[in-house]
Formats: C-alpha cells, structure tokens, sequence
C-alpha cells in the first residue's frame, strides 16, 4: 500500500532540482515553458595554406538547458520566496539532479547541474507594492 501512496504523492509532479519541484495540482502549481536543451562539442581548426581548414574533434562541451518558469501567487506561489530559492542555489553553486518529467523514469533524470544565471520580468505588483507575478528564465549548465 506505501508503493501506491508514494506514486500518487508524484502524481502532478513534472519534475525538480533540488528542494525546488515543478508541479501541477489544485494548491499549487509551478512549472516550466519552453525547455530548451542544447549539446556541443569542441573542433581544432588547423589551417593550412591555400586550402580550407582540416577539424579535428576535441572534445564534447557541458550541456545546457534553459527554461523559463512563471511564479505567480495566483497559481498558489509566494514569487519572492521562490526567487530567494533559485537565487540561493545560483550563489551557493549547488549542484544537483534536475529532472524534467516524472522523477519515477531515470530518462528523465538529466544528470548534475549548476543554475548558471537567471533572468527576472516582473510582471504585476500588487495594489501594496508586493511582487505577485514573476517570468523566471534559468540557465542550467552540466556539471562534471
């Protein structure tokens, strides 16, 4: 019976980083748009006279991923507490698992990274000056 109360606790669950999780349900809902994830590697370029340059593979480079994160109190979330936690982890240099998508599937456990940089629009301010809608861009990087 505990394996059942377990899955559904993840039931809205779309993934996290940290104490930081993404979720969907009546309460409360915080989650992210437009994940972007990008992969690279690194070419020597020796040049040669009178031809093009010859590549040679050097090495693969850090994944990065960004998403943009809407914190809103309307959606059951306090933004400035919020921000604090994505704030912390960037100063800190934290390093943890993200996963997007249901923590239960180990695909969507994409490895350790570090939150890189944020980007913050403040969308709507309360009638008592309080922040109560914030657009969140996080920048994750690989971390080796």
């Amino acid at each position: 019976m505990s394996a059942l109360i377990d899955k559904l606790k993840n039931i809205g669950t779309l993934g996290g980083f940290g104490d930081i999780v993404f979720t969907v349900n009546p309460f409360k809902t915080m989650t992210f748009e437009d994940a972007e994830h990008n992969s690279s590697v690194e070419y020597a370029e020796h040049r040669i006279i009178g031809e093009k340059p010859k590549l040679e593979y050097q090495n693969p480079n850090s994944d990065e991923i960004n998403i943009n994160i809407t914190l809103a109190s309307f959606l059951g979330i306090n933004p400035k507490e919020q921000l604090k936690k994505f704030e912390e982890y960037m100063y800190d240099g934290d390093i943890y698992d993200l996963i997007l998508g249901n923590g239960l599937m180990e695909s969507n456990v994409l490895g350790e990274f570090v939150i890189t940089s944020l980007s913050r629009t403040y969308k709507e301010v309360s009638f008592w000056g309080d922040v109560t809608n914030i657009k969140l861009s996080v920048k994750f990087k690989e971390y080796h």
